[in-house]
Protein backbone atom coordinates (compact mmCIF):
# COMPACT_ATOMS: atom_id res chain seq x y z
CA UNK A 1 0.00 0.00 0.00
CA UNK A 2 1.20 3.52 -0.82
CA UNK A 3 1.59 5.19 2.58
CA UNK A 4 1.40 8.64 1.04
CA UNK A 5 -2.20 7.97 -0.02
CA UNK A 6 -3.09 8.56 3.62
CA UNK A 7 -1.94 12.17 3.27
CA UNK A 8 -4.01 14.36 0.99
CA UNK A 9 -3.79 17.94 -0.34
CA UNK A 10 0.00 17.75 -0.40
CA UNK A 11 1.87 20.92 -1.30
CA UNK A 12 5.64 21.31 -1.26
CA UNK A 13 6.66 24.21 0.99
CA UNK A 14 10.42 23.69 1.16
CA UNK A 15 13.20 21.61 -0.36
CA UNK A 16 16.50 20.59 1.19
CA UNK A 17 19.67 18.80 0.19
CA UNK A 18 18.12 15.35 0.53
CA UNK A 19 14.49 15.99 1.45
CA UNK A 20 11.33 17.92 0.68
CA UNK A 21 8.80 19.32 3.15
CA UNK A 22 5.11 19.15 2.28
CA UNK A 23 2.02 20.56 3.92
CA UNK A 24 -0.66 17.90 3.97
CA UNK A 25 -3.81 16.63 5.66
CA UNK A 26 -3.85 13.28 7.45
CA UNK A 27 -7.03 11.64 6.12
CA UNK A 28 -7.20 9.42 9.25
CA UNK A 29 -7.35 12.34 11.68
CA UNK A 30 -8.11 15.41 9.49
CA UNK A 31 -5.08 17.08 11.09
CA UNK A 32 -2.88 19.39 9.02
CA UNK A 33 0.63 17.93 9.17
CA UNK A 34 4.10 18.41 7.76
CA UNK A 35 5.70 15.57 5.81
CA UNK A 36 9.47 15.47 5.65
CA UNK A 37 10.17 13.07 2.78
CA UNK A 38 13.80 11.97 2.83
CA UNK A 39 15.55 10.09 0.04
CA UNK A 40 17.52 7.54 2.06
CA UNK A 41 20.05 6.99 -0.74
CA UNK A 42 21.23 10.60 -0.54
CA UNK A 43 21.64 10.85 3.23
CA UNK A 44 25.26 11.36 4.27
CA UNK A 45 26.83 12.35 7.61
CA UNK A 46 26.29 14.55 9.52
CA UNK A 47 22.67 13.85 8.48
CA UNK A 48 21.16 10.86 10.26
CA UNK A 49 17.52 9.83 9.87
CA UNK A 50 17.73 7.43 12.80
CA UNK A 51 19.09 10.13 15.13
CA UNK A 52 16.57 12.69 13.89
CA UNK A 53 13.62 10.42 14.69
CA UNK A 54 15.09 9.40 18.05
CA UNK A 55 15.62 13.04 19.06
CA UNK A 56 12.13 14.09 17.97
CA UNK A 57 10.65 11.29 20.04
CA UNK A 58 12.81 12.31 23.00
CA UNK A 59 11.83 16.00 22.92
CA UNK A 60 8.31 15.93 24.28
CA UNK A 61 8.25 19.66 24.96
CA UNK A 62 6.26 22.60 23.56
CA UNK A 63 9.48 24.35 22.51
CA UNK A 64 10.22 21.80 19.80
CA UNK A 65 8.81 20.39 16.60
CA UNK A 66 6.08 17.92 17.57
CA UNK A 67 6.69 14.42 16.27
CA UNK A 68 3.63 12.39 15.21
CA UNK A 69 4.90 9.27 13.42
CA UNK A 70 7.16 8.07 10.62
CA UNK A 71 6.85 5.67 7.68
CA UNK A 72 9.28 3.84 5.44
CA UNK A 73 8.21 3.67 1.80
CA UNK A 74 10.45 2.33 -0.95
CA UNK A 75 13.65 4.42 -0.82
CA UNK A 76 12.07 7.20 1.23
CA UNK A 77 11.62 7.82 4.93
CA UNK A 78 8.63 10.00 5.78
CA UNK A 79 8.67 11.87 9.10
CA UNK A 80 5.26 13.27 10.06
CA UNK A 81 5.16 16.26 12.41
CA UNK A 82 2.86 19.09 13.35
CA UNK A 83 2.58 21.83 10.71
CA UNK A 84 2.95 25.44 11.84
CA UNK A 85 0.77 27.76 9.79
CA UNK A 86 2.37 30.89 11.24
CA UNK A 87 5.61 30.10 9.43
CA UNK A 88 9.23 30.61 10.43
CA UNK A 89 11.26 33.49 11.86
CA UNK A 90 12.21 34.78 8.42
CA UNK A 91 8.52 35.08 7.54
CA UNK A 92 7.74 36.74 10.87
CA UNK A 93 10.46 39.32 10.26
CA UNK A 94 9.09 40.00 6.77
CA UNK A 95 5.63 40.54 8.25
CA UNK A 96 6.98 43.38 10.39
CA UNK A 97 9.28 44.83 7.75
CA UNK A 98 8.64 47.91 5.65
CA UNK A 99 10.48 48.77 2.47
CA UNK A 100 10.92 52.01 0.59
CA UNK A 101 12.85 52.94 -2.50
CA UNK A 102 15.57 55.56 -2.06
CA UNK A 103 16.33 57.43 -5.28
CA UNK A 104 19.49 59.27 -6.25
CA UNK A 105 18.27 62.62 -7.60
CA UNK A 106 21.52 63.08 -9.50
CA UNK A 107 21.05 59.76 -11.25
CA UNK A 108 17.40 58.65 -11.61
CA UNK A 109 18.53 55.17 -12.63
CA UNK A 110 20.44 54.74 -9.37
CA UNK A 111 18.17 53.67 -6.54
CA UNK A 112 18.09 51.15 -3.74
CA UNK A 113 15.52 49.52 -1.52
CA UNK A 114 15.82 50.44 2.17
CA UNK A 115 14.33 48.03 4.72
CA UNK A 116 13.13 48.88 8.21
CA UNK A 117 12.62 46.36 10.99
CA UNK A 118 9.39 47.04 12.91
CA UNK A 119 9.23 43.86 14.97
CA UNK A 120 7.72 44.98 18.31
CA UNK A 121 10.37 45.04 21.00
CA UNK A 122 8.15 43.32 23.56
CA UNK A 123 7.52 40.50 21.07
CA UNK A 124 11.26 40.19 20.38
CA UNK A 125 11.95 40.00 24.13
CA UNK A 126 9.30 37.29 24.56
CA UNK A 127 10.69 35.27 21.64
CA UNK A 128 14.22 35.46 23.06
CA UNK A 129 13.05 34.25 26.47
CA UNK A 130 11.25 31.26 24.94
CA UNK A 131 14.17 30.41 22.66
CA UNK A 132 16.61 30.46 25.55
CA UNK A 133 14.30 28.25 27.61
CA UNK A 134 14.07 25.79 24.71
CA UNK A 135 17.81 25.78 24.02
CA UNK A 136 18.57 25.28 27.72
CA UNK A 137 16.20 22.29 27.82
CA UNK A 138 17.71 20.87 24.62
CA UNK A 139 21.24 21.05 26.01
CA UNK A 140 20.02 19.60 29.30
CA UNK A 141 18.97 16.55 27.28
CA UNK A 142 22.53 16.28 25.93
CA UNK A 143 21.63 17.39 22.41
CA UNK A 144 23.60 19.80 20.23
CA UNK A 145 21.30 21.17 17.52
CA UNK A 146 24.10 22.18 15.11
CA UNK A 147 21.91 24.23 12.75
CA UNK A 148 20.24 27.07 14.64
CA UNK A 149 19.02 29.61 12.07
CA UNK A 150 15.80 31.57 11.28
CA UNK A 151 14.47 28.94 8.86
CA UNK A 152 14.54 26.39 11.69
CA UNK A 153 12.52 28.50 14.12
CA UNK A 154 8.77 28.15 13.59
CA UNK A 155 5.89 29.80 15.44
CA UNK A 156 2.66 28.70 17.05
CA UNK A 157 0.60 31.49 18.63
CA UNK A 158 3.71 33.71 18.51
CA UNK A 159 5.68 31.14 20.53
CA UNK A 160 8.90 29.93 18.87
CA UNK A 161 9.33 26.25 17.99
CA UNK A 162 12.84 24.88 17.41
CA UNK A 163 12.83 22.46 14.47
CA UNK A 164 14.98 20.39 12.09
CA UNK A 165 17.16 17.93 14.00
CA UNK A 166 18.54 16.28 10.88
CA UNK A 167 22.19 16.95 11.78
CA UNK A 168 21.82 17.18 15.56
CA UNK A 169 24.20 15.31 17.87
CA UNK A 170 22.98 13.42 20.93
CA UNK A 171 25.83 13.18 23.44
CA UNK A 172 23.97 10.59 25.54
CA UNK A 173 24.20 7.76 22.99
CA UNK A 174 26.91 6.02 20.97
CA UNK A 175 27.49 7.95 17.76
CA UNK A 176 29.26 7.22 14.50
CA UNK A 177 30.98 10.56 15.08
CA UNK A 178 33.44 10.33 17.99
CA UNK A 179 32.88 13.01 20.64
CA UNK A 180 36.39 14.38 20.12
CA UNK A 181 36.26 14.23 16.33
CA UNK A 182 32.86 15.52 15.28
CA UNK A 183 32.09 16.63 11.74
CA UNK A 184 32.88 20.30 11.11
CA UNK A 185 30.50 20.76 8.18
CA UNK A 186 27.59 21.84 10.38
CA UNK A 187 25.72 25.13 10.90
CA UNK A 188 24.73 27.42 8.06
CA UNK A 189 26.65 30.41 6.69
CA UNK A 190 27.06 33.30 9.10
CA UNK A 191 25.51 31.30 11.96
CA UNK A 192 28.66 29.18 12.21
CA UNK A 193 30.59 29.49 15.49
CA UNK A 194 34.26 30.57 15.20
CA UNK A 195 35.62 27.31 16.68
CA UNK A 196 34.11 25.41 13.74
CA UNK A 197 36.00 27.63 11.31
CA UNK A 198 39.29 26.98 13.10
CA UNK A 199 38.85 23.21 13.06
CA UNK A 200 37.86 22.44 16.66
CA UNK A 201 36.33 18.95 16.37
CA UNK A 202 35.56 18.35 20.06
CA UNK A 203 33.04 21.18 20.11
CA UNK A 204 29.93 21.09 22.25
CA UNK A 205 26.66 22.88 22.93
CA UNK A 206 28.43 26.25 22.84
CA UNK A 207 28.20 26.32 19.04
CA UNK A 208 24.41 26.61 19.41
CA UNK A 209 24.78 29.56 21.78
CA UNK A 210 26.84 31.45 19.21
CA UNK A 211 24.33 30.68 16.43
CA UNK A 212 21.46 31.75 18.66
CA UNK A 213 23.22 35.02 19.46
CA UNK A 214 23.59 35.82 15.75
CA UNK A 215 19.91 34.95 15.25
CA UNK A 216 18.82 37.15 18.16
CA UNK A 217 20.71 40.11 16.68
CA UNK A 218 18.41 40.03 13.65
CA UNK A 219 15.34 40.81 15.75
CA UNK A 220 16.94 43.89 17.32
CA UNK A 221 18.52 45.27 14.15
CA UNK A 222 17.48 48.44 12.35
CA UNK A 223 17.01 46.86 8.93
CA UNK A 224 16.20 43.25 9.82
CA UNK A 225 19.66 41.83 9.07
CA UNK A 226 21.67 39.92 11.64
CA UNK A 227 24.90 41.37 12.99
CA UNK A 228 27.03 39.23 10.65
CA UNK A 229 24.81 39.45 7.56
CA UNK A 230 27.22 39.14 4.60
CA UNK A 231 26.79 40.83 1.24
CA UNK A 232 27.31 37.42 -0.37
CA UNK A 233 24.98 34.65 0.92
CA UNK A 234 27.60 32.06 -0.13
CA UNK A 235 30.00 33.38 2.49
CA UNK A 236 33.29 31.51 2.86
CA UNK A 237 35.04 30.91 6.16
CA UNK A 238 37.81 33.47 5.65
CA UNK A 239 35.31 36.21 4.92
CA UNK A 240 33.15 35.14 7.86
CA UNK A 241 36.09 35.30 10.27
CA UNK A 242 36.83 38.85 9.11
CA UNK A 243 33.18 39.80 9.75
CA UNK A 244 33.27 38.22 13.21
CA UNK A 245 36.52 39.96 14.19
CA UNK A 246 35.28 43.36 13.00
CA UNK A 247 32.10 43.05 15.07
CA UNK A 248 33.25 41.11 18.14
CA UNK A 249 36.92 42.06 18.22
CA UNK A 250 40.05 40.12 17.34
CA UNK A 251 40.57 37.29 19.83
CA UNK A 252 43.70 36.98 21.96
CA UNK A 253 45.35 33.91 23.47
CA UNK A 254 47.25 35.61 26.30
CA UNK A 255 45.84 36.34 29.74
CA UNK A 256 45.11 38.74 31.28
CA UNK A 257 43.72 40.83 28.44
CA UNK A 258 41.92 44.16 28.40
CA UNK A 259 38.62 42.58 27.36
CA UNK A 260 37.94 39.08 28.79
CA UNK A 261 35.39 38.46 26.03
CA UNK A 262 38.27 38.31 23.55
CA UNK A 263 40.22 35.66 25.46
CA UNK A 264 40.37 32.36 23.57
CA UNK A 265 42.89 30.04 25.27
CA UNK A 266 41.98 27.09 23.05
CA UNK A 267 43.70 28.78 20.11
CA UNK A 268 47.06 28.68 21.89
CA UNK A 269 47.37 25.05 20.78
CA UNK A 270 49.62 24.58 17.75
CA UNK A 271 47.12 22.24 16.10
CA UNK A 272 44.79 25.15 15.31
CA UNK A 273 47.54 27.25 13.63
CA UNK A 274 46.04 30.43 15.06
CA UNK A 275 49.52 31.81 15.84
CA UNK A 276 50.59 31.41 12.22
CA UNK A 277 48.23 34.15 11.09
CA UNK A 278 48.65 37.88 11.51
CA UNK A 279 45.16 39.26 12.00
CA UNK A 280 44.21 42.92 11.98
CA UNK A 281 43.41 43.99 15.52
CA UNK A 282 39.83 45.15 15.99
CA UNK A 283 38.15 46.15 19.25
CA UNK A 284 34.79 44.66 20.15
CA UNK A 285 31.90 46.89 19.19
CA UNK A 286 29.65 48.07 22.04
CA UNK A 287 26.72 45.72 22.65
CA UNK A 288 24.16 48.52 22.20
CA UNK A 289 25.47 48.99 18.66
CA UNK A 290 25.34 45.28 17.94
CA UNK A 291 21.70 45.22 19.17
CA UNK A 292 20.62 48.80 18.37
CA UNK A 293 16.88 48.34 19.03
CA UNK A 294 17.29 46.38 22.25
CA UNK A 295 16.25 48.19 25.45
CA UNK A 296 16.14 45.15 27.74
CA UNK A 297 19.23 45.03 30.02
CA UNK A 298 18.73 41.29 30.54
CA UNK A 299 18.86 40.58 26.80
CA UNK A 300 21.91 42.82 26.35
CA UNK A 301 23.70 41.02 29.19
CA UNK A 302 22.70 37.60 27.86
CA UNK A 303 23.93 38.46 24.36
CA UNK A 304 27.27 39.56 25.81
CA UNK A 305 27.66 36.23 27.62
CA UNK A 306 26.74 34.17 24.56
CA UNK A 307 29.00 35.97 22.11
CA UNK A 308 32.44 35.30 23.59
CA UNK A 309 35.23 33.38 21.87
CA UNK A 310 36.00 30.86 24.61
CA UNK A 311 33.29 28.15 24.22
CA UNK A 312 33.72 27.23 27.87
CA UNK A 313 32.80 30.76 28.90
CA UNK A 314 29.60 31.00 26.85
CA UNK A 315 26.50 30.76 28.99
CA UNK A 316 22.73 31.19 28.98
CA UNK A 317 22.72 32.33 32.63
Amino acid sequence: MDTLNRYTDRHTVNTGQNSIIQRSVDSHTSQVVALKIIDVDFVKPPHSIKNEIRILQKLNNDSFLKYITHHKQYDDMIIVTEYYEQGDLTQLMEKYQTKRTKFNLNDPGDHKVVKKNNLPIDLADAIVLKLIEGLSFLHGQGIIHRDIKPLNIFFKNDNPIIADFGISYDTTIDNEEPANNKILDVSTGCYKAPELIFGVTDYGCAIDLWSMGVLISMMYSIHGDNVLEPNDPQVNDIYLISLIFKKFGTPVITHPCSDPRLYWPQMASDKYHFNKFEFDLFPRQPTNLLLPRCTNPGVLDLFDKMMVYDPGARTLN
